[in-house]
């Protein structure tokens, strides 16, 4: 099977070795019709949600032809025979920029297969992450509020595995939710900036910039592979040699990222650091606050 897509990473055909199966018409980032081309030709008109999800499918008739009352992660299969006629509808569009994928029961994303049954990519994040590092969440979790057509992220940087020193001894701990982070870079140069918080050299604790490499971007905004592994990898020994896994939100500024860390990081009357995740001012929770300040969700 080929996919045929535009610069936009709209699914414009399905194609095998005879010929067209089916295509596609797009308004905007919304698609409007999937056009049948075997065994006959027919034309389905598509009703979509607030993300452009396909929710039903009607004929040139009107008739209900096909629809998807999917749950937040896409598990369930559409209903292809709602009015019962005896002949199927199907229509692969899922998610945006994803297309299921019938042998498998997983959604294709161009860059790498969705599991619709556990919300979450098979697969790291496809710009140049080596295999082991895991950035396998789609789209924060959170489906019914964001899209990923390309299957790429734009970060809340979690080390779940990362070994926590009890204060006052020498013994280390798994059994905390880890160490936490922030980062963003600059989408046209691929200026990087890094930001934590924790004890180091004082109990009352610091925000600290760790450097990390800059991106090479290319000329369709991405990073490159290469320059996104590097990342990831100095990203991973930052967490002691542990996994990193990355929530990301393409829409959120990085500068208010950035202005808030450096205020926490200059003000001298902000609560002390606590290694206690039932406290509220742990590593996690200036990540979690400096995300959000920029938008991230």
């Amino acid at each position: 099977m080929l996919y045929t897509y535009d610069d936009n990473a709209h699914l414009l055909a399905e194609t095998d070795a005879t010929g067209p199966i089916r295509s596609y018409v797009w308004r905007d980032d919304t698609p409007v019709a999937q056009i049948e081309h075997r065994p006959t030709r027919k034309v389905l008109y598509l009703e979509t949600d607030h993300l452009n999800t396909p929710r039903a499918a009607r004929n040139e008739t009107g008739v209900l032809v096909w629809r998807w009352e999917a749950d937040a992660f896409g598990s369930s299969l559409p209903d292809e025979d709602p009015d019962g006629d005896g002949q199927p509808t199907v229509i692969n569009l899922r998610y945006p920029g994803q297309i299921f994928d019938p042998e498998s029961g997983l959604h294709y994303n161009q860059a790498r297969y969705y599991d619709p049954t556990s919300g979450r990519y098979l697969s790291p994040d496809p710009i140049g992450l080596a295999g082991g590092v895991n950035t396998y969440a789609y789209v924060g979790s959170n489906p019914l509020a964001f899209v990923d057509p390309m299957g790429l992220a734009a970060c809340f940087v979690d080390f779940p595995d990362y070994p926590i020193t009890i204060p006052g001894t020498k013994v280390q701990t798994t059994l905390t939710p880890g160490h936490a982070g922030v980062f963003g870079y600059d989408e046209s140069t691929g200026q990087t900036r890094y930001y934590e918080y924790g004890r180091y050299a004082s109990d009352f604790g610091s925000v600290e910039r760790r450097r990390l490499p800059n991106l090479e971007i290319q000329p369709d905004g991405t990073p490159t592979p290469e320059s996104w592994k590097k990342l990831i990898d100095a990203l991973n020994k930052i967490g002691k040699d542990t996994d990193a896994e990355l929530s990301c939100d393409k829409s959120a500024d990085e500068t208010k990222v950035y202005e808030y860390s450096e205020r926490v990081k200059n003000d001298t009357n902000r609560p002390p650091y606590s290694w206690n995740p039932f406290r509220s001012n742990t590593c996690r929770d200036f990540a979690r606050r400096a995300f959000e300040a920029g938008g991230g969700n």
